[in-house]
Protein backbone atom coordinates (compact mmCIF):
# COMPACT_ATOMS: atom_id res chain seq x y z
CA UNK A 1 0.00 0.00 0.00
CA UNK A 2 0.93 4.02 -0.34
CA UNK A 3 2.02 5.65 2.47
CA UNK A 4 -0.82 4.74 4.79
CA UNK A 5 -1.05 7.74 7.40
CA UNK A 6 -1.14 9.90 4.25
CA UNK A 7 -3.46 8.56 2.84
CA UNK A 8 -5.84 8.52 6.01
CA UNK A 9 -5.13 11.95 6.57
CA UNK A 10 -5.75 13.07 3.22
CA UNK A 11 -8.98 11.11 3.42
CA UNK A 12 -9.92 13.19 6.82
CA UNK A 13 -8.46 16.45 5.11
CA UNK A 14 -11.10 15.91 2.08
CA UNK A 15 -13.77 15.75 4.26
CA UNK A 16 -13.19 18.81 6.41
CA UNK A 17 -13.16 20.78 3.09
CA UNK A 18 -16.54 19.08 1.54
CA UNK A 19 -18.17 19.02 4.73
CA UNK A 20 -18.39 22.81 5.23
CA UNK A 21 -21.75 24.31 4.48
CA UNK A 22 -22.06 28.04 3.49
CA UNK A 23 -25.21 29.48 5.07
CA UNK A 24 -25.41 31.61 1.94
CA UNK A 25 -25.35 29.54 -0.63
CA UNK A 26 -27.43 26.98 0.88
CA UNK A 27 -29.08 25.96 -3.18
CA UNK A 28 -25.18 25.60 -4.38
CA UNK A 29 -24.69 23.15 -1.02
CA UNK A 30 -27.84 21.22 -1.68
CA UNK A 31 -26.80 20.59 -5.60
CA UNK A 32 -23.12 19.54 -4.48
CA UNK A 33 -24.28 17.16 -2.14
CA UNK A 34 -24.88 14.15 -4.79
CA UNK A 35 -21.42 14.80 -5.98
CA UNK A 36 -19.73 14.72 -2.89
CA UNK A 37 -22.21 11.93 -2.28
CA UNK A 38 -20.09 10.37 -5.63
CA UNK A 39 -16.93 11.12 -4.52
CA UNK A 40 -16.77 9.42 -1.14
CA UNK A 41 -19.15 6.19 -2.40
CA UNK A 42 -16.48 5.87 -5.17
CA UNK A 43 -13.31 5.78 -2.87
CA UNK A 44 -15.69 3.05 -0.45
CA UNK A 45 -15.73 0.56 -3.56
CA UNK A 46 -12.30 1.25 -4.14
CA UNK A 47 -10.79 0.39 -0.90
CA UNK A 48 -13.66 -2.88 -0.42
CA UNK A 49 -12.49 -3.97 -3.45
CA UNK A 50 -8.40 -3.45 -2.21
CA UNK A 51 -9.49 -4.93 0.86
CA UNK A 52 -10.63 -7.66 -0.94
CA UNK A 53 -7.49 -8.43 -2.86
CA UNK A 54 -5.89 -8.42 0.06
CA UNK A 55 -7.87 -10.95 2.06
CA UNK A 56 -6.98 -13.47 -0.94
CA UNK A 57 -3.48 -12.42 -1.25
CA UNK A 58 -3.18 -13.33 2.85
CA UNK A 59 -5.25 -16.75 2.31
CA UNK A 60 -2.73 -17.85 0.00
CA UNK A 61 0.22 -16.61 1.06
CA UNK A 62 -0.92 -18.27 4.50
CA UNK A 63 -1.27 -21.59 2.77
CA UNK A 64 2.26 -21.09 1.29
CA UNK A 65 3.81 -20.17 4.27
CA UNK A 66 1.94 -23.56 6.08
CA UNK A 67 3.82 -25.31 3.55
CA UNK A 68 7.22 -23.56 3.66
CA UNK A 69 6.97 -24.53 7.69
CA UNK A 70 6.27 -27.85 7.16
CA UNK A 71 9.38 -27.83 4.58
CA UNK A 72 7.19 -29.10 1.20
CA UNK A 73 7.80 -26.02 -0.59
CA UNK A 74 10.05 -27.52 -3.99
CA UNK A 75 13.25 -25.60 -4.72
CA UNK A 76 11.56 -23.19 -8.12
CA UNK A 77 8.86 -22.43 -5.32
CA UNK A 78 11.51 -21.01 -3.01
CA UNK A 79 13.59 -19.41 -5.99
CA UNK A 80 10.58 -17.45 -7.04
CA UNK A 81 9.68 -16.40 -3.38
CA UNK A 82 13.19 -15.64 -2.56
CA UNK A 83 13.23 -17.50 0.76
CA UNK A 84 15.63 -19.87 1.71
CA UNK A 85 14.76 -23.86 2.39
CA UNK A 86 13.40 -23.70 6.03
CA UNK A 87 15.71 -25.14 7.95
CA UNK A 88 14.40 -25.43 11.66
CA UNK A 89 12.31 -28.40 13.31
CA UNK A 90 8.88 -28.58 11.60
CA UNK A 91 6.27 -26.93 13.92
CA UNK A 92 3.68 -29.33 15.06
CA UNK A 93 -0.07 -28.51 13.92
CA UNK A 94 -0.92 -26.95 17.10
CA UNK A 95 2.07 -24.49 16.85
CA UNK A 96 1.92 -23.33 13.21
CA UNK A 97 -0.42 -20.46 14.35
CA UNK A 98 1.71 -19.48 16.36
CA UNK A 99 4.50 -19.39 13.57
CA UNK A 100 2.20 -17.91 11.17
CA UNK A 101 1.07 -14.97 13.60
CA UNK A 102 5.44 -14.36 13.94
CA UNK A 103 5.81 -14.30 10.07
CA UNK A 104 7.19 -10.57 9.14
CA UNK A 105 5.00 -11.17 5.46
CA UNK A 106 1.67 -12.30 6.45
CA UNK A 107 1.90 -9.73 9.43
CA UNK A 108 2.68 -6.72 6.94
CA UNK A 109 -0.44 -7.86 4.85
CA UNK A 110 -2.65 -8.74 8.08
CA UNK A 111 -1.55 -4.61 8.55
CA UNK A 112 -2.56 -3.94 5.20
CA UNK A 113 -5.72 -5.46 6.08
CA UNK A 114 -6.54 -3.42 9.08
CA UNK A 115 -5.57 -0.04 7.71
CA UNK A 116 -8.05 -0.69 4.59
CA UNK A 117 -10.68 -1.45 7.55
CA UNK A 118 -10.34 1.64 8.91
CA UNK A 119 -10.68 3.39 5.64
CA UNK A 120 -13.46 1.99 5.08
CA UNK A 121 -14.60 2.49 8.19
CA UNK A 122 -13.89 5.89 8.08
CA UNK A 123 -15.77 6.22 4.29
CA UNK A 124 -18.96 4.89 6.11
CA UNK A 125 -19.03 7.20 9.06
CA UNK A 126 -18.60 10.09 6.12
CA UNK A 127 -21.44 8.41 3.64
CA UNK A 128 -23.84 8.64 7.26
CA UNK A 129 -23.22 11.85 7.32
CA UNK A 130 -23.79 12.91 3.76
CA UNK A 131 -26.82 10.99 3.83
CA UNK A 132 -27.94 13.33 6.62
CA UNK A 133 -26.90 16.43 5.36
CA UNK A 134 -30.71 17.04 3.99
CA UNK A 135 -31.69 17.04 7.37
CA UNK A 136 -29.28 19.88 8.52
CA UNK A 137 -30.46 22.31 5.32
CA UNK A 138 -33.78 21.58 6.44
CA UNK A 139 -32.60 22.29 9.62
CA UNK A 140 -30.77 25.84 8.48
CA UNK A 141 -33.84 26.91 6.33
CA UNK A 142 -36.52 26.34 9.18
CA UNK A 143 -34.02 28.78 11.09
CA UNK A 144 -33.39 31.21 8.61
CA UNK A 145 -37.37 31.41 8.27
CA UNK A 146 -37.48 31.60 12.17
CA UNK A 147 -34.80 34.24 12.40
CA UNK A 148 -37.07 36.40 9.68
CA UNK A 149 -40.14 36.33 11.82
CA UNK A 150 -41.70 33.89 9.71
Amino acid sequence: MQNDITEHESLIAEWTADSKIDRTKLLEEMYRSPIIHSKYISKLQEYRIKLRKRLMKLASLRALKVRYFNGELSEEELIVNKWKPYQFKRPLKSEMDSYLSADADLQKIENDIEYLQILIQTCESIMKEIHSRNFVFKTIVEYTKFEAGA
